[in-house]
């Protein structure tokens, strides 16, 4: 098995197209926007590798994270709670993330063929980064491991620490749906009414697709709304920069698209799609607080989102990992989801582990909105 790391896409080596096109997410302008507008407190690699049987491409960052950001995912567990986050808060670790740190339900990796030794290509993945980058600690996303062929990587590779995260939410649209009245009469009593007082309770909402001029006119207003919402989250590392839209909005696969929340003229919420492979992926919004509840602005772009994903004939709308119980509401269902972390050192492993083993999300009740 052959690894060649370079610190830019434009470096690497000559790809087979085939790789990269499985994968819109992993296409060179899409990672090069990421890479152009996210440079403080990351840094970014792309790998190409290949053996006797498969070849493939991987997009990896390395970043660091402070045990306290993590402390939201603990039992609710008072006692352990606190010791985990005196023990935890000490440490600040340098990691190696084998995925998109910012868009976390798709792999970053493409392979084709079969990899014939699953155990080498792991151990030289990880001597690769040991080596030149002197990083001792790894999350690998469990897509990692289902694209790249490993079943039940915890058993396969006992070193590692599974450790279970916020589930990614979506919603499969179903085949009668045309419009977003056709989801709401799909929707049981209860929930027809929430919808309708979401709808009266933002009749003063305008919506609008921002283009280039948009995004660079309101642009320090988009970064500190999208800063509110992060600063909420019970756990996050690099910051989203928002510059990223303007080169987003160039590429046509994945197709994205940004909205504008405006009331009385003042932009008080945005959000942005992605759409691809009959899919349409919600990211990255930002919310005044301040006007957020009275207005049921969260609530409505949710809503729009779904009318969004009919109207473009999508198969399944992606929320992502947060809010999983409001998502649920809506009619968004959980895929549990885990994380693999390597820590080199076989004494910070065995320290660890039992402090890492307490670390969840938050239970939550699951909703269903629609008619039995």
């Amino acid at each position: 098995m052959k690894f060649n790391t370079h610190s830019s896409f434009e470096s690497l080596a000559r790809i087979n197209e085939n790789i990269l096109a499985k994968n819109p997410f992993i296409g060179s302008a899409f990672l090069s926007a990421f890479q152009k507008h996210h440079k403080e407190n990351i840094k970014h690699y792309f790998l190409s590798f290949e053996d006797e049987s498969s070849e493939g491409f991987i997009y990896a960052q390395q970043f660091k994270i402070g045990g306290r950001q993590i402390k939201g995912y603990q039992k609710k567990n008072n006692i352990r709670k606190r010791i985990n986050s005196f023990f935890l808060g000490m440490f600040n670790f340098k990691i190696i993330g084998l995925g998109n740190n910012f868009l976390t339900n798709e792999p970053s990796v493409s392979l084709q063929g079969s990899i014939k030794n699953q155990d080498l290509f792991l151990k030289k993945l990880i001597k690769k980064f040991s080596s030149e980058e002197c990083v001792s600690k790894f999350i690998f996303p469990d897509h990692f491991f289902e694209t790249v062929g490993i079943k039940s990587p915890e058993e396969k590779f006992p070193n590692l620490i599974a450790l279970e995260v916020e589930e990614d939410m979506s919603i499969d649209v179903r085949s009668h749906w045309q419009n977003l009245e056709d989801y709401s009469k799909d929707l049981s009593k209860k929930y027809r009414k929430r919808i309708k007082s979401v709808f009266a309770k933002s009749e003063k909402l305008r919506f609008k697709i921002l283009n280039q001029e948009d995004l660079k006119n309101n642009n320090e207003k988009m970064q500190n709304l999208f800063n509110n919402v992060r600063e909420s989250s019970t756990f996050y590392s690099v910051p989203f920069n928002v510059n990223s839209y303007a080169d987003f909005q160039k590429i046509d696969n994945p197709k994205s698209i940004i909205y504008g929340c405006y009331l009385e003229n003042e932009l008080i919420a945005f959000s942005s799609e992605w759409i691809t492979n009959n899919k349409l992926y919600s990211y990255f919004i930002g919310l005044d607080y301040n006007y957020s509840r009275a207005h049921s602005v969260y609530d409505r772009i949710l809503y729009n989102t779904i009318s969004n994903g009919i109207e473009k004939g999508v198969e399944t709308i992606v929320f992502g990992r947060t809010a999983g119980e409001f998502k649920s509401n809506f009619g968004a269902v959980p895929k549990r989801s885990f994380i693999y972390i390597y820590l080199k050192n076989p004494i910070l492993r065995f320290f660890l582990r039992p402090f890492l083993s307490f670390i969840k999300p938050k239970k939550w009740i699951q909703r269903n909105p629609f008619k039995s």
